[in-house]
């Protein structure tokens, strides 16, 4: 249900939150990666994971998520996509600079495709 959705999204955004703000780029954060069990959330394949406190890496990170989603969670992605920028805003302090990057990789993306 809807409740639920937000609350699991929520949970995830602060974990990105997390990771971001403690230097650590996850590098294929897709909700493939992820596994919950009972109420916790587990990140998977920190293969490609690095330690950077880049805003670009950060937000190529979180660009991926989000492409992730639209194309695999649809149907609910904005309802997703809104928490977890929820919960990362909670847990990081750069979070605006971070999200101003998202939407400039996308610009940046569509400006290509045309």
């Amino acid at each position: 249900d809807k409740g639920s959705v937000e609350k699991v999204c929520l949970e995830i955004g602060k974990l990105i939150g997390k990771l971001h703000a403690n230097g650590i780029v996850h590098g294929d954060l897709t909700t493939s990666n992820m596994i919950k069990e009972d109420s916790q959330i587990y990140f998977l394949d920190f293969g490609l994971g690095e330690f950077s406190r880049r805003i670009e890496d950060q937000g190529v990170d979180l660009n991926l998520l989000m492409e992730a989603l639209k194309s695999t969670h649809f149907k609910i992605f904005k309802t997703c996509w809104n928490n977890i920028v929820k919960g990362y805003n909670i847990e990081y302090t750069e979070a605006e600079k971070v999200l101003e990057k998202v939407e400039e990789i996308e610009r940046r993306a569509r400006y290509r495709e045309h």
